[in-house]
């Protein structure tokens, strides 16, 4: 019944977007250009991705569609099981020996969704700011960008809230002290991060700059990150670039003899797909945009941590 409920939800999405294609592309371009762009216009090029977006979009529903059905599922596998061990793939991606709730699938779904949304949303509405310079009229945010702050205050709580669950609950794991001042620190950076996005409460209370910010700050915010512009072309693509090599270096080659706490802190292969995609965005000249794709990675990493000592397969 569900299943039939969902063919039918996903034909009645098809159909209509296909006979309006035009007019709802025409939608979409206004609402871009009002609530999403700067200066409430795009360019002919932005214009263009969003007609070729939507048609990825009606194939994508299209595929969906034809998945939904037992026999070309079945098909699919038998082709990508000549080239692919899927029992493999299937592991590595949805496994995590160090915590007992299942969260794996719903992680890399919905890590993968997001990360190909913002990939999309940047490629065309182009750079969250405006090119930066010296001059004082530079481009604002709008309200994606503002809520896109905010991950990284949640994912200090989630450390705040491993802190607390290891001090009352587990009392007795294997070097508790020096845990907590890892999880420590890594609130306090998030915090820190959090509190450089918002510009110390300027970006939300709207507050007087001091002078020192106005003269030397490069975008004339209440921060410290700005002072040092020139350098991201160097910083941001070095970290994006060490996490995805990192990342991939600790899951294909693996130590023999890792322990459960190394296990619990490296990222899970879940976030495979946003850590290429964050990485691809550090060589660009859109540190923004890194840095949001940053704030949704941070999230992931920290609830999984909390997972993994809130509902522990094994701790040691």
């Amino acid at each position: 019944m569900i299943l039939k409920i969902t063919i039918f939800f996903i034909a009645s999405l098809i159909v209509p977007a296909i006979i309006f294609f035009e007019r709802i592309a025409e939608v979409i371009v206004v609402y871009a250009e009002t609530y999403l762009s700067h200066d409430n216009k795009l360019a002919i090029s932005s214009v263009n991705s969003i007609t070729l977006y939507l048609i990825f979009f009606i194939i994508i529903l299209f595929i969906i569609f034809l998945l939904c059905f037992n026999k070309t599922r079945a098909l699919i596998t038998n082709i990508l099981e000549i080239f692919i061990d899927i029992k493999s793939l299937n592991n590595f991606l949805f496994t995590d020996k160090y915590t007992v709730k299942p969260y794996t699938f719903y992680y890399f779904t919905l890590s993968s969704i997001l990360s190909i949304f913002f990939s999309v949303y940047y490629s065309i509405m182009g750079m969250t700011y405006n090119s930066i310079s010296l001059e004082s009229n530079l481009g604002g945010e709008n309200i994606l960008e503002k809520i896109m702050q905010f991950p990284l205050l949640l994912a200090a709580i989630f450390f705040l809230l491993t802190i607390l669950h290891i001090m009352l609950y587990r009392k007795k794991v294997k070097d508790k002290n020096y845990l907590i001042s890892i999880l420590f620190i890594l609130m306090i950076l998030s915090l820190f991060i959090f509190g450089e996005e918002i510009s110390w409460g300027q970006n939300i209370f709207d507050f007087k700059v001091a002078t020192f910010f106005v003269q030397y700050n490069i975008q004339e915010e209440t921060n410290l990150h700005n002072f040092f512009n020139p350098f991201f072309p160097l910083l941001y693509p070095a970290f994006g670039m060490s996490i995805t090599i990192v990342s991939l270096a600790l899951w294909f080659f693996p130590k023999t003899n890792r322990s459960t706490m190394q296990g619990i802190f490296e990222p899970h292969p879940s976030l495979i797909l946003l850590i290429l995609i964050m990485s691809s965005f550090s060589v660009t000249s859109e540190t923004e945009d890194f840095e949001q794709l940053f704030s949704i990675f941070s999230v992931f990493y920290s609830l999984r941590i909390y997972l993994c000592f809130r509902n522990p397969a094994v701790l040691n």
